[in-house]
This record gives structure tokens, C-alpha cells and sequence, in this order.
């Protein structure tokens, strides 16, 4: 696009504005020009503020050619499931159901089973007030007739079922019986073409008049053959195949002895017809009369041209008036040429239009996020390239005051620009992730894409000496453990200790409360323990605060300590100086860390460590440790001696080995000073001997980057924001398929609580109900070739379709918590056609013609708003079939019971297969008290 065909910079000005470096500079200046007023420059090149508008320029060219790639490398970035990919080849988003008879007669037609041969669908004509519209019969006809053929009949039941358009059912079908037709007749034909090819032409158009033959044709023929997509769309598809012409001929209820005559006559290579005579079932019809055929009847010529030959035709050929005589052999070997041309076609012609429309395009991954950092283009006297100030510094001959303000000034622009550069590398991660964000992904939960300019090769340099930490860091459990002591000083036994807090913050408001109760002796509470003593708390049995240090032998003792620790926290009260000596806080940790010998028996032990304590025990051990001398004896309570390890701040490990001698213990210094010396440099050694417990956690991560990451995440992940631009790119893709959900009148829809959650919420519950409705509107479209015999179906997927719809534009997932808990929650949408029944009693035949009521539960908080109810209406009407008269109807939580229940035995009843007409009253009769009834 910038390149010449020899690679070489184009040296004409872009086409484009925003690839137009000179024009985006020009507007530039001038924008700077119009905000700086008086203020005087000469916008030169030398000027700073120039070399940074130069800078941003070249980054927005860079940004806009990337965003010129070629839409298939875009989408390569990220590469979706194909659940969520909203990319649909040409088979999956252009079929169309079956929407009028001949429709429904191409598409039973392309699902035949092997003896099905041609079938018609005719719609049932009304008579009289009594008759409900919507009803079609379906007449097939077979290769091979058989009385009563049950399963032909339930497999094109079926097939009609699953494509059952709303408010439309299917009376019955009717399976036709052959009519046969047998011609006798003297042709002559012309004297260089072969007998047995002509014969056959002959018996294929005879076959033909009477019963017109179907042709199909594949997706992939029609696109090579220069069809346009949208024509060959325009009607059922299965299986990649489709029916050739606009017509579906009509069922043949007559014939005429010139229909005969003329088709016979229009056969290339036939000169003369004379002796026609056309025999109906055996008996010889009248010249000139019309032949008529009964409703169940198909014609069909005699012999049949689909069976095994049994005999030779009575047709005759004659040429120059010699009859001719025929080879059975070579006419059955025509007839059979001719069929399966028919059935196969021509042979799939390939072609790239055709691949195209079933195959997506492949695209070249392109690294779009990738980003340069514009400030390793400025020139290295601004100090803010690679290498940092420090070069920029080289450059010139300044004083350290002028240093250090170059210094600042540096890490000023570098952090101006930071505001520019965050967002740059952000519209190259927004453009790498462009197929997530218009994906079907239930899992993306952001409507925005960053990336951490930390994270980026050639990012900012030193960037991170520029980051503050913006929040406090939490004040997390670093594993240390503090309590309150209170004792008799100086340097006196605890008398109480209060429990442990995980902060010195609570330690010390622990120690106050202990003052302000501590004075009450009513305060103290008694338990008796099982040996009999009393254990003395200062608080209650189920919640103390501190113990006693002793246990009591009764409870008059324990009586007595009570009331001379209240005595004595009332003096500490009102005495600062002895409150500061006999309170203190006591801190401590739990974890813990041994040295082990070569032996790997323990040597060396500390307990009650913090985290950072336990970090920084092995740099002390190697420090103090490697030698004999720095290791104390100590005298044990049973008479032996062991070692410890001091620094100026005490002891800081223990021996774990007891000596029974001074000099023994001594030897044993020795011993640990060589292990530890072993240890220096040697860090898997150092793994190996270290046991810690627990193990340290991995390095904490650097405030600033945690503070930086954490601030760009909130920008990011802010609600309701993000919730409505991922709405948005949905209503994008809704547009696309010519789709659209009314966000605002819905909003006023929610239900009422927290304005926050509910509003966060109920922006959740549309993109939902988005997701799921291009998710299902994408899978729809190819509903129709999917191959395969067609599932049995109740009430017709259509049905299914145009009520998930209706619930899903109306902002209405599957519901649970609260709402789930009320019966029959959901919305339930019900055809009156298939209610129809031969009982009596019932409703009319207005009942069940072209009608639907939609029941929404009035147990449903959301359902009994005014909004909602004022919205229903308009979408459920604009949504549904115009010929269709659709019935709102908002029963209790009683009636809605009744109705679920009556359905469920109504659909049981179907699949069953016995009832129907009982189940199918008594619905009918619930929904008409709820309607029509006065």
C-alpha cells in the first residue's frame, strides 16, 4: 500500500487521510496554532512540540495501515472455536425454509428415501365456516406401491414436522396408486438413428407428460455455472443439492389424446405417428375423450420404465415403413442411462466461487499488537531513548543543578507521552482481538483490549522508574501473629494474654479494651476443665479476649485473681508510665526452617519466623555460621548441652542435637560450621538442606507494576461501561443479519432493586440474551442441510424458534434464583392449529385457524410492570407471522399451573401417540375460557 512493485517508498501523497503523514502534521500544527494564541513559535522542525507531533503522526500511520490488512489476517490473531466464530460460509447463512407448498414439495422431495419417487403438497381447500385454515395434504408417489406402506408415510410425516411452518399442520398423507397407462401407436423414425435410443426418448417423455420428472442439481454445479448466490438460495437446500426450475409441476388429474400425440411427435428423430390408442387400466379409452384419474391415482406408463423390463412396449417403430425390430437388452440399458442422469446429473463442475462459499478464508497472522514505543524514535538529546537521560546528558556541557533539572524535564515528556502511548498499544491489542469482540464468545467479559507497556519488547525504556504506586497495598496476612501480654514489671511473668490478632492494628485495640473492661471484675469468666481445675478468662466463655497465665484450683481462687487483676488494670488506667511497662505486644510468627546435616538429619532449627523472617534466615546463617568459633554452648534443663547462633539483634537458630559433655557440643560447632560453609554458592545444595515451613511463597510482585496493572484493569473492567460496549459490538453483529433488540425500551423493563447491581445485572442479562440469539440465528440458517432423516419433532422446531426468539428480544433468559422458584416462570407460546381435534364441544374452527397465544406467568415480578407490559405487545406482533392473529394472555400463578399441566399431557400424549384428540380438547378449551369465551 506504501510500496511501489519494486519495494520502494511511494512518492505520491496517500490516498488516504489517515495515511497521509504531511496532512495529520498539518492539521496538527494548526490545532496547536489555534490553542496556543499569543504564546509565540515558529513551529519549526528544531521546536520540541513538533518532534512529538511528528512522532504521534508516524504512530497514527503505522496504526491506520495495520488497520488496512486484509480482513481475513485480522481475524487470524485470534482464532475462535467455531461455536463462537460469527464468520458463516455461504451453505450456513443463505438456505431459506420452506415457506409455500412448492417449497415444502422441493424439500420433501431432496429427503425421499430410496422408493419415494415425487411429492406434492396442496393446501386444503376450505368448505364452509367449519374449515380451518392452515391445512395441507401431502401426496406421494412411489416407485413401488405398496398397500398400507407405513414406513414411507411416517418418514415424510416427519420431514414435514421439523419444517412445520407456524399457524400450519399437515392433514394427512396420501399415498398414490399407480394409474396404469399403456400407449399403443406405429412410429416412424428417421433412418440414421439408433431404435433403441429413440424408443427410449420416447418412453422418457411419455413418462414425463404423465408425471413430470424432477431435476436436481448441486450447490457447486449452479455457482460454476454463473447462478448468483441468491438465486440458488432462494429455496430449500439439502445436502448441498437443490431443485433445478422456478415451477413445481402440478399432480396431472387429466390427459388428452393430443398431449400424447405431441409429446410423442416433438422427440428428435421421429417423422410420423399413426395407430395411437391409449389403454387406462386395462380398458381402452375413447379418442378424443379426456381421460380423467381419481384424487388417489398417479399415471403411471405401462410397462413402467423404473421396473425390470417384462415386456416390450406397444409402440412400434417403423423406418421407411419396415417395422423395426428392438433389442430389450439395449433399450433397458437407455432407459437406465437416462434415469440416472437424472438422479446424478452432469458430474459436480469445480470452481473457486463454489469453494468459497463453503470454506472460509485463511489469513496470515500479522502480529498487529505489536507496538514500538515512539519514544526510542525522538532524537537522543531529549534523553529519553534507549539509554536514558545519560546520553542526552553526554551531549552537552551542563552543571549538575543543570543536570539534574534535564533529568527531571526528561522523565517529565516521558510520562506525558506515557498517556499516548498507552493508548496506541492499546488500539493495536483492540485490533488484534477484533474476532473475539465480534465473536458469539459467552466467556469474554470486556469490551476493550490493553496491553501492559511493561510487557511489550520494544516498549517505553525505564518506564517502570517512572510508576507510582496509586492505592495502598492491601494489608494482607504476611504470616505474622500478634497478642497482648499484660505482666508485673519489671521483667515479670505475663499474668494475662489475649488472643491472636493477624494485625498490629487489631493487637492494639485489643490492648485498649483490655484496660476499659479489664477493671470490671465482672468482666471475667470462669471454665471448668476436665481435670477439675478453673481456667480464668477475661471476656465470656464463647468470645474471650485474654487468659489467665495459670490454672486455678477452685473457684474461689479464680474469684480472688479476678478481682486482683481488676484491681490492677484500674491503676494502669490512670498510670501512663506503668500501663507503657506492663502492656506489650508480642509478635511472632509461625513458620519455621531447619538445616540438615549430610546425613539429612536436622542440625540447625528457628521457629515462630515471619515470611520475611524466614526469607532472610539463610542469608544470616551463611553470614554468622560458616565459622566454629561464632556457635554458644547452652546448658539444657535435663543436663545435656546444645548449640546456638546469634546476630546483634540474639539468637537466631538452635541446635537440634543434645551433647552430653561441653567439649562434645564444641565438636558439634565444628561440624555445623563445615556444613554451612558447604552451602556458600552452591544454591541447589542449598535447596536440598533448607527445609521450610511452609514454603516461602514466590516473590511478591513489584507495588508499581501491581498498582499500574491493577488501575488499567479498572479502567478496563469498569461497569457498567464494559457491559455496554460488548452490548454494542453484539447490536453490530445483530445489524449484519438485519436484527436489532430494543436496549432502551428494555432497560426501563428491569426489575426493581440495588440501582448499581440491578443495572450491572440486567446489562448481563441483554448480552445474554444476545449471545444466545446470534448463537441460535446462525445455527438456524443451515438448519435445512444438515443431512440425515429429520428428528421427530412435537410441535415443529419453527414453533421453538419464533418462541425463543420472542423471549430472547424481550430480555428474557432462563431464569433461576428467585424468579425460578415461581412455577411455570417462562413465557410459553402455543399454535392453536395443532389443538385441533373431531370431539365435540370444543371451539370453532376460529379457534384453531391461524392464531397463537403467548401465556407470561403474572408470578413473575418482571412480567406485572407496567413497562413490560406496555413492550410485549409491539414485539411479539411485529415478530410473528402478519396472517397470524397472536393472544397475550397473562394468567396467575394458578391458571399458568393448569395451562403447563395440560400442555405436558397434551405433548406426552403426541409423542405417545395415543389421546391426542382428548389432550388436545382439553387444552383447547383452557386457552378459550382465557380468550374467546364470553
Amino acid at each position: 500500500m506504501l510500496l511501489d512493485h519494486q519495494g520502494h517508498v511511494l512518492g505520491v501523497p496517500a490516498q488516504e487521510a489517515t495515511l497521509d503523514f504531511a496532512a495529520l502534521l498539518g492539521a496538527g500544527i494548526r490545532h496547536c496554532q489555534a490553542l496556543g494564541g499569543a504564546l509565540w513559535t515558529d513551529y519549526n522542525a528544531h521546536d520540541p512540540g513538533v518532534t512529538t507531533l511528528e512522532q504521534l503522526c508516524y504512530a497514527l500511520t503505522d496504526l491506520a495501515y495495520r488497520c488496512r490488512f486484509p480482513m481475513p489476517d485480522l481475524l487470524a490473531e485470534q482464532p475462535l472455536p467455531t461455536a463462537a466464530d460469527p464468520l458463516l460460509t455461504g451453505d450456513r447463512i443463505l438456505p431459506a425454509g420452506p415457506l409455500t407448498a412448492a417449497d415444502y414439495s422441493r424439500l420433501l422431495y431432496l429427503q425421499l428415501p430410496a422408493n419415494g419417487k415425487t411429492v406434492w403438497m396442496e393446501a386444503l381447500p376450505k368448505a364452509g365456516r367449519d374449515a380451518i385454515d392452515g391445512l395441507y395434504t401431502m401426496y406421494v408417489e412411489a416407485y413401488v406401491c405398496l398397500p398400507g406402506d407405513v414406513s414411507l408415510r411416517r418418514h415424510c410425516h416427519a420431514i414435514y414436522a421439523a419444517n412445520r411452518n407456524v399457524g400450519e399442520d399437515l392433514h394427512q398423507v396420501v399415498l398414490l396408486q399407480p394409474c396404469s397407462i399403456e400407449v399403443s401407436a406405429r412410429v416412424d423414425i428417421a433412418p440414421d438413428l439408433v431404435a433403441e435410443e429413440v424408443l427410449a426418448d420416447l418412453l422418457y417423455q411419455l413418462q414425463d407428460l404423465l408425471v413430470p420428472f424432477v431435476a436436481t442439481s448441486s450447490v457447486e454445479r449452479q455457482l460454476a455455472a454463473g447462478v448468483p448466490p441468491e438465486q440458488i438460495y432462494c429455496g430449500p437446500v439439502y445436502g448441498g443439492m437443490l431443485v433445478d426450475g422456478a415451477q413445481w409441476p402440478a399432480r396431472r388429474r387429466g390427459l388428452e389424446h393430443a398431449e400424447v400425440a405431441s409429446a410423442m411427435r416433438a422427440v428428435p428423430g421421429v417423422l410420423a405417428l399413426a395407430a395411437l390408442s391409449i389403454e387406462v387400466d386395462g380398458v381402452l379409452a375413447t379418442p378424443g375423450a379426456r381421460i380423467l384419474f381419481d384424487d388417489a391415482q398417479v399415471p403411471r406408463l405401462a410397462p413402467s420404465i423404473f421396473e425390470p423390463p417384462v415386456g416390450l412396449p406397444g409402440i412400434v417403430l417403423t423406418r421407411q415403413g419396415q417395422a423395426i425390430d428392438i433389442d430389450g437388452d439395449a433399450l433397458d440399458t437407455a432407459l437406465r442411462r437416462r434415469l440416472d442422469r437424472l438422479r446424478h446429473g452432469d458430474g459436480a463442475a469445480g470452481s473457486p466461487l463454489a469453494h468459497d462459499y463453503a470454506t472460509l478464508p485463511a489469513g496470515q497472522r500479522r502480529d498487529v499488537a505489536r507496538y514500538v514505543s515512539i519514544q526510542r524514535h525522538f532524537p537522543q538529546t531529549y534523553g529519553i531513548g534507549e539509554g536514558g537521560v545519560q546520553v542526552g546528558l553526554a551531549q552537552s556541557m551542563l552543571s549538575h543543578q543543570q543536570a539534574d533539572e534535564r533529568i527531571a524535564q526528561s522523565r517529565q515528556l516521558k510520562a506525558y507521552l506515557l498517556f499516548f502511548e498507552q493508548l496506541l498499544a492499546d488500539c493495536g491489542a483492540q485490533l488484534a482481538h477484533a474476532c473475539r469482540l465480534l465473536s458469539f464468545d459467552p466467556s469474554l467479559e470486556q469490551g476493550y483490549f490493553w496491553q501492559s507497556l511493561l510487557d511489550v519488547p520494544e516498549g517505553p525504556p525505564d518506564m517502570l522508574e517512572l510508576l507510582r504506586v496509586t492505592s495502598p497495598a492491601g494489608a494482607g496476612d504476611d504470616g505474622s501473629r500478634y497478642s497482648v501480654h499484660l505482666a508485673t514489671p519489671p521483667g515479670g511473668d505475663a499474668l494475662l494474654r489475649s488472643v491472636e490478632f493477624t494485625s498490629m492494628a487489631a493487637a492494639t485495640d485489643a490492648a485498649a479494651r483490655m484496660l476499659e473492661r479489664g477493671g470490671d471484675p465482672a468482666a471475667y469468666s470462669l471454665r471448668s476443665l476436665p481435670n477439675g481445675e478453673i481456667q480464668l478468662l477475661l471476656g465470656t466463655v464463647r468470645s474471650p479476649l485474654a487468659f489467665f497465665s495459670r490454672r486455678l484450683a477452685s473457684t474461689a481462687a479464680a474469684q480472688e485473681e479476678a478481682s486482683r487483676l481488676a484491681a490492677y488494670l484500674t491503676r494502669l488506667a490512670q498510670d501512663d508510665a506503668a500501663r507503657g511497662q506492663a502492656l506489650a505486644i508480642v509478635r511472632y510468627g509461625t513458620a519455621s526452617v531447619m538445616l540438615l546435616d549430610a546425613d539429612l538429619a536436622p542440625l540447625l532449627e528457628a521457629g515462630g519466623l515471619t515470611p520475611a523472617e524466614q526469607m532472610a534466615w539463610l542469608p544470616k546463617l551463611l553470614r554468622f555460621g560458616v565459622h566454629a568459633g561464632a556457635y554458644d554452648v547452652a546448658h539444657g534443663g535435663d543436663g545435656s548441652f546444645y548449640l546456638t547462633l546469634a546476630d546483634a539483634q540474639g539468637i537466631f537458630a538452635q541446635g537440634v542435637p543434645r551433647y552430653r559433655t561441653r567439649e562434645l557440643a564444641a565438636g558439634g560447632a565444628v561440624k555445623a560450621a563445615d556444613v554451612v560453609r558447604s552451602l556458600c554458592d552452591n544454591p541447589a545444595l542449598q535447596a536440598q538442606r533448607l527445609v521450610m515451613q511452609p514454603p516461602p511463597p514466590p516473590p511478591a510482585q513489584d507495588p508499581r507494576i501491581r498498582s499500574y496493572q491493577e488501575g488499567m484493569q479498572g479502567i478496563v473492567m469498569a461497569e457498567p461501561a464494559w457491559l455496554r460496549r460488548r452490548g454494542a459490538m453484539l447490536d453490530h453483529l445483530l445489524a449484519r443479519f438485519n436484527e436489532r433488540f430494543d436496549d432502551e425500551a428494555l432497560r426501563h423493563t428491569a426489575p426493581p432493586g440495588a440501582p448499581d447491581s440491578a443495572d450491572a445485572g440486567f446489562e448481563r442479562q441483554l448480552i445474554e440474551c444476545k449471545l444466545v440469539f446470534l448463537r441460535h440465528l446462525a445455527s438456524a440458517r443451515g438448519r435445512h442441510d444438515l443431512g440425515g432423516q429429520a428428528p421427530p419433532c412435537v410441535t415443529s422446531k419453527q414453533l421453538a424458534d419464533l418462541n425463543l426468539r420472542l423471549r430472547l428480544l424481550l430480555g428474557i433468559p432462563d431464569l433461576h434464583g428467585p424468579e425460578a422458584t415461581v412455577l411455570a416462570a417462562q413465557p410459553m407460546l402455543i399454535d392453536h392449529v395443532l389443538l385441533r381435534n373431531d370431539l365435540s364441544g370444543g371451539p370453532d374452527a376460529s379457534f384453531y385457524s391461524a392464531r397463537l397465544s403467548m401465556l407470561f406467568p403474572a408470578g413473575v415480578p418482571r412480567f406485572q410492570l407496567p413497562a413490560f407490559r406496555a413492550l410485549a405487545p409491539g414485539i411479539v406482533m411485529r415478530n410473528c407471522p402478519a396472517h397470524l392473529a397472536v393472544e397475550l394472555i397473562w394468567p396467575c400463578q394458578q391458571q399458568m399451573t393448569a395451562i403447563q399441566d395440560l400442555h405436558a399431557a397434551w405433548t406426552h400424549a403426541l409423542t405417545a401417540g395415543n389421546g391426542v384428540p382428548a389432550a388436545a380438547l382439553a387444552l383447547a378449551n383452557s386457552l378459550y375460557r382465557m380468550t374467546d369465551a364470553p
